[in-house]
């Protein structure tokens, strides 16, 4: 079985929940060859056997280009999707033409639409995963830009082209997609020993783990930051504050150091929000503006989570008073069916072998 995976550059969490459900796909059927093509790099992959499966470079869309990681650059994403629109017709025949030779099953895809219409030429089914759908995060720029309304447009049409969607939770409007199925959590649960990794890291007190980018942080005023004694920060960058380790990037899965650490500090999107339900680790966050998904992952977080907001004036005055607050909140871990990765695998299977042979 032949499966070609397309997943949107746009962030790591598609990424990272693509690769669960493509280990399950492998692990489900020996025989099994996943195709990933995508904008996201290629170390993120690295966990995947190089024999079963293959990672090609394809920009296909866009998402939402940034500034940083807490505003959303609206012309220059309105820009860039227009011009994949004027070359689409281009686009698309190209990566039919590099697909014919492989003869695939089924294309998955998280969540580019153009994926769509490629099976469509290609004459297999297609399927999406996802929580959120592109249309759906352009439509609340349409009052301050009224050309993204083509664009909008344009994905939806080829979003109805899917055989079905697998809605993962934490989900907002997707009615683009006829076909709607509900799928438990995809998510990075660890098998790691917290303690063993904080021996390896030489670290006796408890973890508070920095999860954003460097340059996130760049203007927090680190001489008012002042952490409670119990917690030593973590982080895969210098942060110039005594109470801070830095941490070779790729030392430790990165559900691992979640696991391990007793509160991270992130934006909340999904890929976080899933590690630290999986593993249960408390998660102090940073609201973001122009976010569609923005509220329904706070919801999430409340709901099915231990977490406490900061504001980012708060966070980049270095006054971390929320962080004390989070850090006296009683359990709140409500049970959730972590199987997403596990179901949406067999469906995928089930769909292809419907339509085998050709």
């Amino acid at each position: 079985m032949n499966i070609v995976y397309y997943i949107t550059g746009h962030g790591y969490g598609h990424a990272v929940r693509s690769i669960e459900i493509i280990k399950k796909l492998l692990d489900q059927d020996t025989s099994c060859t996943v195709h990933i093509r995508t904008k996201a790099p290629q170390w993120l992959f690295s966990v995947l056997p190089k024999e079963r499966t293959t990672y090609q470079e394809v920009i296909l869309d866009y998402g939402v280009l940034q500034k940083n990681s807490f505003k959303v650059d609206k012309p220059a994403t309105l820009q860039a999707n227009l011009d994949l629109i004027a070359r689409a017709p281009s686009l698309v025949k190209s990566e039919r033409l590099k697909l014919e030779s492989l003869k695939p099953d089924i294309v998955v895809s998280d969540i580019t639409p153009l994926a769509f219409e490629i099976a469509e030429q290609l004459s297999v089914p297609s399927v999406a995963v996802g929580n959120f759908s592109w249309d759906w995060i352009y439509t609340p720029f349409l009052d301050e830009y009224p050309a993204f309304e083509p664009v909008i447009e344009f994905i939806q049409r080829h979003y109805a082209k899917a055989k079905h969607l697998y809605r993962l939770p934490f989900y907002g409007d997707m009615s683009a997609f006829p076909n709607i199925i509900d799928v438990p959590l995809v998510c990075r649960r660890s098998d790691a020993h917290a303690q063993s990794i904080k021996n390896r890291l030489g670290i006796e007190k408890e973890i508070f783990l920095i999860a954003l980018r460097e340059n996130d942080l760049t203007h927090v005023n680190w001489n008012n930051v002042s952490l409670p004694r119990e917690l030593v920060g973590l982080a895969t960058f210098r942060v110039p504050h005594p109470q801070f380790t830095q941490i070779k990037e790729g030392l430790f899965f990165f559900q691992d150091l979640v696991k391990t650490a007793k509160i991270a500090l992130s934006k909340p999107g999904y890929g976080i929000v899933s590690d630290c339900i999986a593993n249960q680790t408390r998660l102090l966050y940073i609201p973001r503006n122009d976010f569609a998904e923005e509220p329904v992952l706070q919801l999430a977080l409340a709901n099915f989570a231990t977490s406490e907001r900061i504001e980012r004036q708060d966070l980049m005055a270095g006054h971390w008073h929320a962080l004390e607050t989070l850090m006296k909140k009683p359990h709140h871990w409500p049970k959730m069916d972590l199987s997403g990765a596990e179901f949406t695998a067999k469906e995928i299977k089930k769909i292809a072998a419907i339509e085998l042979p050709r």
